[in-house]
């Protein structure tokens, strides 16, 4: 008899294999791994994916989105990063505003998306949404690297419109109140607390540096000069706390944030015409840009790129297309009184979108409609140009108070 055991098979052994072959077929080979499964039919293998068709957390065992698109309401798009990170999109419109973020947790083996969007036509968000409150969570804001711009190119700057450091805060004047018909009447701003948190804020104490670009042809009337420096005072107005709150002209004490304008650029701000967030490229980029993929009621764009626990860069583009644009002589920031019938004032919607690069995100309901974070904009309006009291609690609890 053979000996198995010896190396060779035993003759009843052999005499069952002959009589059922389909045994010895079945048999694995040695070194055959797990059987690989086929992925979700919401994770086809090319092309962008609508985040819409995707769940809120997707393993990267079952759909690795690391270097796809993922696309959002509006038009939105981003790139998923490959690394632990994440990209936030945010578009402005005359009729609301859209939101999507994609954040990448390698640790964690997954990529969490969000994507919001304005109710429908002929609704209204309720004024105790969810996420409305006076302590939303605060982002970590102690680390991660600097601010840095590698362009070594003159600077174009005159004097910063927001280095007056002097005054406290004063009484809070009466303001006015606004009501839309069928909607609760809006609290005015120096009383309204509300603000909300994104996921993302810069290291406290930290100074932006930011360029402007300002390459596109900007319709409107409005003069090169004054889009730039209506550009800076959106921004100084956001950073520096401005209000009309407070006889001083801005809240005190200013939270512990500083931006710092470095002149004009070539580089244009990461967003493309269809409204996607490029790669971070070293520069925050501020400017006007045409953005005809995007939905037409499109006044602006921002995207904010997050390292590990921080934002590291953040772009915003204007909508040079399709939208009248004006500014008085000098880019200030209040100027609804001269302001034509249908134009839109880029100091108010650029402090608006400061914000959203500072780490607040949008309040929504017809009572918030008076501060600057209200995801509504109108032409003429320049309530968004100077910041209501929930927009400075937000930074505040975001910063904490500068010394």
């Amino acid at each position: 008899m053979l000996n198995r055991h010896a190396g060779v098979w035993s003759l009843p052994a052999l005499l069952s294999l002959i009589a059922c072959p389909a045994l010895a077929a079945a048999a694995p080979p040695a070194d055959a791994g797990p059987a690989r499964t086929a992925p979700p039919s919401w994770c086809p293998p090319g092309g962008a994916l609508a985040a819409g068709r995707l769940p809120a957390s997707v393993p990267l065992a079952s759909c690795d989105l690391r270097g796809r698109t993922v696309q959002g309401p509006g038009g939105l798009a981003v790139t998923v990063p490959d690394g632990t990170a994440a990209v936030t999109a945010e578009s402005l419109r005359t009729d609301g505003a859209d939101v999507l973020r994609v954040a990448v947790d390698v640790p964690a083996g997954r990529v969490r998306i969000e994507r919001t969007a304005p109710p429908p036509p002929g609704t209204a968000a309720e004024p105790g949404a969810p996420g409305l409150t006076d302590a939303s969570p605060t982002p970590d804001a102690t680390d991660g690297p600097p601010a840095t711009d590698p362009e070594d190119e003159p600077t174009a700057a005159g004097p910063d419109p927001d280095d007056d450091e002097s005054g406290e805060s004063g009484d809070e004047p009466e303001g006015t109140g606004s009501e839309v018909k069928g909607q609760p009447a809006a609290v005015r701003a120096c009383r309204d607390r509300t603000w909300r948190a994104s996921t993302s804020a810069w290291t406290r104490g930290r100074t932006i540096f930011w360029r402007y670009y300002g390459g596109a042809s900007i319709e409107g009337g409005i003069s090169a000069g004054d889009a730039e420096q209506a550009v800076r005072s959106g921004v100084a107005a956001a950073v520096g706390a401005r209000t009309d709150c407070t006889r001083t002209g801005h809240f005190s004490p200013r939270p512990n944030i500083r931006q710092h304008y470095l002149g004009r650029t070539a580089r244009k701000p990461g967003i493309g015409r269809r409204g996607g967030c490029k790669q971070p490229d070293g520069t925050n980029s501020f400017g006007w840009l045409s953005l005809g993929g995007l939905p037409s009621s499109t006044l602006a764009m921002t995207c904010t790129w997050q390292g590990w626990r921080n934002t590291v860069e953040a772009d915003v583009a204007l909508q040079s297309d399709d939208k009248a644009w004006w500014s008085p002589a000098g880019g200030e920031d209040r100027a609804a009184g001269g302001c034509p019938a249908g134009h839109y004032l880029p100091a108010a919607i650029v402090a608006h979108e400061t914000l959203h690069v500072l780490g607040l995100d949008h309040v929504k309901g017809a009572r918030h409609a008076n501060l600057t974070m209200t995801p509504v904009a109108a032409p003429c309006d320049d309530r968004m140009a100077t910041l209501g009291r929930g927009d400075y609690r937000g930074l505040i609890a975001l910063y904490g108070p500068r010394r």
